[in-house]
């Protein structure tokens, strides 16, 4: 596993998440190559959470901080999210929003509205495996 892979298109990065959980650890690698490739002049990043199965709540936290720093540049970042258990950690952490949300790279790319996120996935519910 690679962990976090970066393409460019045009002036776009994209970087995808290779990680089966995107805890904590994961978090803080990331959101340092997110600076880095802020400070190496990407202005607009696609993050692809397509192959991840969970991110927690400092993950998600990532995100948020990058989104807003990108803001502030007149950037953009844009969640490629395919997964109800992605869709359902970003609902919950009420950050469901402000993100622009995607199913695939290429609408990522080629579009400049964001897909809704199906709004039934609130109503998921998780048992718990002993």
């Amino acid at each position: 596993m690679r962990d976090f892979e970066k393409n460019t298109n045009n002036e776009v990065l994209i970087i995808e998440v290779d990680l089966f959980r995107a805890s904590l650890t994961d978090a803080n690698k990331f959101r340092i190559i997110l600076d880095k490739e802020m400070e190496n002049g990407f202005r607009n990043i696609i993050i692809d959470l397509s192959k991840c199965t969970f991110i927690d709540s400092s993950f998600i936290g990532a995100l948020v901080v990058t989104l807003k720093k990108l803001e502030k540049i007149g950037g953009e970042l844009k969640l490629i999210i395919t997964t109800k258990i992605i869709q359902n950690a970003v609902h919950l952490s009420k950050t469901v929003e402000i993100f622009k949300t995607y199913f695939t790279i290429d609408e990522a790319l080629n579009d400049k509205s964001s897909s809704e996120i199906n709004m039934d996935v609130k109503t998921e519910k998780f048992s718990s495996v002993a």
